[in-house]
C-alpha cells in the first residue's frame, strides 16, 4: 500500500535542506535521503543517494528533478543557485500548456494535451476547460511566457513568478523536448501510454536526436543540473531514469525514483499553484498505478544499453562517459 512521506528541516552546509523519508510496502528501497526545498518548486528532488550495482551511493548535489518550475520564486531560485545548479533542461514542448491539467489518465485525455501544442488545438483545449483553467492557461501562454522566454534568450523556461535578472544570473535555461506533438505515429504510438513507461521505448526510438540533445547538455553541464517537464514524473521520469542507468544505479532504485515522483506528484494535486482545481488519487489508486508502471521500467530498463543507445544517436564516446560519471 502506498503511504507517503514523512519529512523534515535541518540544515546542511549552512543551506536549508529538507529530509525525506519515503514508506511504501510496493516499494524496495528506502532511503533518508537529502532533498531540497526550493520555494515555490513543484515534484523535486536530488537524485543522490541511490545505490550503484556494485556499491556505494550516486553522488548528491550533481542532478535535481522535478515538474515545471513556473512558481519557483526569487528566493526559490537563489536557493537552486546555492545549490549549485547552473543549468536548467526543460523537456516540455514549445507552448506546452500543461499547466492546470498535467495528469493524463486515458489515452482522449493524453492526446488532448499533447495537440493542445498547436494553435487550433490549443483553442479546442481551451474550450473544454473551465473559464478558470482558460484564463490560467491564456495568461501563461502569453504575456508571462513571453516575457520570461525573452528574458533567458532561450525560449525554455515559462514562470508565473517576476524574476530579476540577478537572481537567475549564472543559470542556463535550456529547450530540449523529448517529443514531437505534431507527428502522427507519435501520437499513434505513444498517444495512449504519455503517462506510462510503456510509452518509453518508442519515444527514444522516434528522437534519437532529441535525447542526444538532452544528454549532451548534461555533459556540458559545468555543475549541478535540474531536469523539469510538467509533472516533473513521465518525461523527467524518462530521462533521469536512462541516466541512473547509464550510472550504474540498480534498477531497483531506479524504478522506486521513479515511483517515489508519482506519489510527490500526487500529493501536489489540489495544493501547489496551477494544479488546486485538480484531485489527488487515493491510496488505493496509486497503488494500483505504481503496480502497473513499476514492472514496465523494470522491463524497459532490461533490454537498455543506454550507452549503445547514446552512442549510435551521435553522443561521442567522451560525452557518454561524462554523463555517466555525473553521479559519481
Amino acid at each position: 500500500m502506498v503511504d507517503g512521506w514523512d519529512v523534515w528541516d535541518a540544515e546542511v552546509s549552512g543551506h536549508p535542506a529538507r529530509f525525506g523519508w519515503l514508506w511504501s510496502t510496493t516499494m524496495t528501497f528506502f532511503s533518508a535521503r537529502v532533498q531540497p526545498d526550493w520555494q515555490g518548486s513543484f515534484n523535486l528532488a536530488d537524485v543522490g543517494g541511490l545505490p550503484f550495482r556494485e556499491g556505494g551511493f550516486t553522488r548528491p548535489g550533481r542532478v535535481f528533478r522535478s515538474g515545471r518550475p513556473d512558481y519557483v520564486t526569487p528566493t526559490g531560485w537563489r536557493a537552486a543557485r546555492a545549490a549549485g545548479v547552473t543549468t536548467v533542461i526543460d523537456l516540455r514542448n514549445v507552448g506546452d500548456a500543461e499547466h492546470t491539467s498535467l495528469d493524463t489518465n486515458t489515452a482522449a485525455n493524453t492526446a488532448a494535451n499533447t495537440a493542445a501544442n498547436t494553435a487550433a488545438n490549443t483553442a479546442a483545449n481551451t474550450a473544454a476547460n473551465t473559464a478558470a483553467n482558460t484564463a490560467a492557461n491564456t495568461a501563461t501562454n502569453t504575456a508571462a511566457n513571453t516575457a520570461a522566454n525573452t528574458a533567458t534568450n532561450t525560449a525554455a523556461r515559462n514562470t508565473s513568478i517576476e524574476t530579476d535578472a540577478d537572481t537567475l544570473a549564472g543559470i542556463r535555461f535550456i529547450a530540449c523536448p523529448t517529443e514531437d506533438p505534431d507527428d502522427p505515429q507519435f501520437i499513434e504510438i505513444c498517444g495512449p501510454w504519455l503517462d506510462h513507461p510503456l510509452s518509453y521505448p518508442d519515444n527514444i526510438r522516434l528522437y534519437p536526436d532529441k535525447f542526444v540533445s538532452v544528454f549532451r547538455e548534461i555533459a556540458g553541464a559545468e555543475a549541478a543540473v535540474l531536469v523539469h517537464c510538467a509533472a516533473g514524473r513521465d518525461r523527467t521520469g524518462m530521462v533521469i531514469a536512462m541516466l541512473l542507468h547509464l550510472a550504474g544505479v540498480t534498477p531497483e532504485a531506479v524504478a522506486d525514483d521513479y515511483a517515489a515522483a508519482m506519489i510527490r506528484f500526487n500529493a501536489g494535486l489540489g495544493v501547489v499553484p496551477g494544479l488546486t482545481g485538480e484531485t489527488p488519487h487515493s491510496a488505493e489508486v496509486m497503488e494500483e498505478r505504481i503496480a502497473s508502471r513499476r514492472p514496465a521500467m523494470l522491463d524497459w530498463l532490461a533490454s537498455l544499453d543506454v550507452g549503445a543507445y547514446l552512442r549510435d544517436a551521435g553522443l561521442s564516446e567522451s560525452e557518454v562517459d561524462s554523463v555517466k560519471n555525473r553521479l559519481r
